[in-house]
């Protein structure tokens, strides 16, 4: 499985948990990946979320990562504002952006970022 994004999460248990309630509106699922886990709908991998931290690396000062900014796509409205609440639920944070209210933004407890759209 290559997933076509993948994240960094500080604490990959509570990130699974959210990930798992978050996305079930639009029938992705956890699958175990190795050192994390996966996105996945329909056997294809969608984002991938190994264990980690952000800022510098204390031993050599050098930048590890940063927040990430990945966009999936829903099917509807209905789905995405599905995915809001449901993020809510889970922990995160959430919020729509764009001024035809077609992206849905849900940060997650670590500080990514994943943008839900529609195209109707």
């Amino acid at each position: 499985m290559t997933p076509t994004s993948q994240i960094i999460a500080r604490d990959i248990h509570r990130s699974r948990a959210f990930y798992a309630a978050a996305f079930r509106p639009l029938g992705l699922s956890v699958v175990d990946a190795g050192d994390g886990f996966a996105l996945a709908g329909d056997d294809a991998p969608v984002i991938r979320v190994t264990e980690g931290r952000w800022g510098l690396d204390d031993d050599t000062g050098n930048p590890e990562t940063r927040p990430a900014l990945i966009g999936v796509e829903a099917p509807d409205r209905a789905s995405a504002r599905a995915v809001l609440f449901a993020a809510i639920q889970a922990g995160g944070y959430a919020g729509v952006s764009g001024t035809d209210r077609r992206r849905i933004r849900v940060i997650d407890p670590d500080g990514n970022c994943i943008e839900c759209s529609c195209r109707n």
